[in-house]
Formats: C-alpha cells, structure tokens, sequence
C-alpha cells in the first residue's frame, strides 16, 4: 500500500489554504496543467505512479488536444513538449520504463494504476496511446544533470567558449 502525498502546491504557493487528503493531493498532482506542480512525499509513497498518471494524462488529454497534425506528428510534438525530472539514472529509466508499461495498457483498453479516467473516450484513449508509444523515444526522462547537460551541448554556440562541462 502506498502511503500518502503529503502537498501538492505550485511553485509559488500551495493550491489551497490547508492540508488535502491523499487522493485529493493525487488528483490535482494528475489533473492541474495550468501551472507548474511541486510534488512532496516521502519514499514509497507513489511519487512515480503519480507522475506517469499525470504525464498521461497530459498527452492523452490536453497536450494531444493543443498540438496539430496527424497521430504521429501530434504523439511527436506532445512527448517533445514533456520533461520529467529524476534524482538518479535508476529512477529515470524506471519512470521511462514505467510510462511506456502505461502506454501499452491504454493502448490496449485496459486500465493503469493511479489513472481513474482519462479526459477522452476510451477509444480515442487507446489511439492515442498507440500513437505515443510510436513516439516514446521524443519522452524526456533524466536527472538534473543529465538534462542541464544535454542541453548545454545542444546549445554551445549560445554560451561563452570559455564554458566547460564536468561530469567528474
């Protein structure tokens, strides 16, 4: 059993005055776009199954929705669109690992831990899903470091030439 998220706030502020139940904590951690999120919990408490309910939910609801084109150009730019942020290397490919094991169910019409209902019908769930999986590999999943790296390289000609990254 999983024990309890502890807050949800923005970045700013907490999303109300008071302390929320565990499942209210959990449902706005998966259904709250209009802002950043911050989630504080402690070890096995669920923050993973958490976060992948609210990365679907992100693609498969209003991140599919704002993006255009096809299945695949819309799977593509949604997944382009998401980061997600771990401690460690391990965590990472768990949560990546983890997101892509929900895809599948979706796409399959099954039911995913920690998602109670999608913001579509659930065929248009599925489709969707599918066409994310396609596109799995455009899912951003790293530590700090990693990501701050990489997006340093991809950007050397933007910073000073004295700049220098250290992995040591």
């Amino acid at each position: 059993r999983y024990g309890t998220v502890t807050g949800v706030q923005t970045c700013a502020r907490p999303i109300s005055g008071g302390q929320v139940s565990d499942a209210e904590a959990r449902e706005r951690a998966r259904t709250i776009f209009d802002r950043p999120l911050v989630v504080e919990a402690g070890a096995g408490t669920g923050k993973t199954t958490t976060l992948i309910a609210r990365i679907c939910t992100w693609c498969i609801g209003p991140g599919w929705e704002l993006a255009r084109g096809t299945d695949a150009e819309r799977a593509a730019s949604v997944l382009e669109g998401v980061v997600a942020i771990t401690f460690t290397e391990a965590a990472a490919a768990e949560m990546a690992g983890r997101f892509g094991e929900a895809l599948v169910e979706i796409g399959a019409g099954r039911p995913v831990k920690g998602i109670p209902e999608l913001p579509v019908a659930p065929e248009d769930a599925a489709r969707r899903a599918r066409a994310l999986l396609g596109a799995v590999d455009r899912l951003v999943v790293s530590t700090i470091h990693a990501f701050c790296a990489r997006r340093s390289e991809e950007h050397t000609s933007e910073l000073q030439s004295q700049f220098r990254i250290s992995y040591a």
